[in-house]
């Protein structure tokens, strides 16, 4: 007998039915989504992560910055999804320096960002304006506060197709555990994606908690990719859900220090069946120095 696939049974009426109670006037609309589309990849994603930026091009350790993070982008053989959870621009810059940031985050490769603080910052007239000016393609929650416009300026979701498999990424900002699970098993049913990342942060009622305290919860996201905003520290750990399912839980160091980045690998059934981290750190640096960074044993604030 052939076995069932997941996407076979969370199209099932019964499941369907079930998510159309939890939000009956909820069928979002397709200019809501942003859609991507990994030419090159069938069952094996990379993913590149970074937050907290803070506009720097170069730092003067010579470890990390944008220029360092292109360069070491440029040198793989095939385009990972590039995404960054927040915290790019800096307030303590000009406008313009800020545009020119944005639209350079654009021209190294970033496809999809989440606003931390430090966008949020801005009024809703300067946000607009970098936003709207440099292209960035931004997903978060009620954004028209600060003047963005979904479908145009901002989106509530993405959804990654490579191969035959889809990855959504739900931005996390605002959003308790109970909302992105709701909003998590809507995308698994309605848009048929295969696994979910959450883009910016922890949720709401578990940002200031100990990690530990999550995995006695039940979780529709995968992979929570963050920001500063949570002071879990540098680095990826994996918790178990209350069911035993394994949770990943990545934040990067700021200023692209250390860059978060995985390999997703799917299996027949539209699983993923294996994550490596690849994280790196980008720049001139000396190997002792690098593997002590990516080992934890090197603070990267240092010099």
């Amino acid at each position: 007998m052939k076995k069932n696939s997941r996407r076979a049974f969370l199209r099932s009426s019964s499941v369907f039915a079930s998510v159309l109670a939890l939000s009956p006037a909820k069928l979002t609309s397709s200019n809501s989504i942003l859609e991507v589309k990994m030419d090159g990849h069938k069952s094996q994603l990379r993913v590149v992560h970074t937050a907290d930026l803070n506009g720097m091009y170069a730092n003067d350790d010579q470890i990390g910055g944008l220029n360092a993070l292109g360069e070491y982008l440029n040198k793989l053989e095939s385009s990972p999804l590039f995404l960054d959870a927040g915290n790019f621009l800096n307030p303590q810059k000009s406008l313009e320096e800020n545009l020119k940031f944005a639209k350079d985050l654009v021209k190294k490769g970033v496809q999809i960002v989440s606003l931390g603080k430090s966008e949020m910052s801005f009024s809703a007239a300067d946000l607009s304006y970098i936003i709207s000016e440099s292209g960035l393609k931004v997903i978060g929650n009620n954004l028209e506060s600060k003047g963005l416009i979904v479908g145009k300026t901002y989106y509530t979701k993405a959804i990654v197709k490579f191969g035959k498999y889809r990855l959504g990424i739900l931005p996390t900002q605002d959003l308790t555990l109970s909302a992105l699970n709701r909003k998590g098993l809507e995308m698994k049913i309605l848009d048929q994606c295969d696994t979910l990342i959450g883009l910016g942060g922890l949720p709401t009622n578990f940002s200031n908690s100990k990690i530990s305290s999550l995995g006695a919860k039940e979780h529709e996201i995968k992979h929570y990719l963050l920001n500063a905003s949570d002071k879990i520290g540098v680095g990826s750990q994996i918790i178990l859900s209350s069911s035993g399912k394994e949770i990943w839980i990545s934040n990067p160091s700021e200023k692209a220090k250390l860059v978060s980045s995985f390999a997703y690998s799917m299996d027949k059934d539209y699983q993923i069946n294996n994550i490596s981290n690849l994280s790196f750190v980008p720049g001139n640096i000396p190997r002792v120095k690098m593997f002590a960074i990516l080992s934890g044993n090197y603070s990267t604030n240092q010099v």
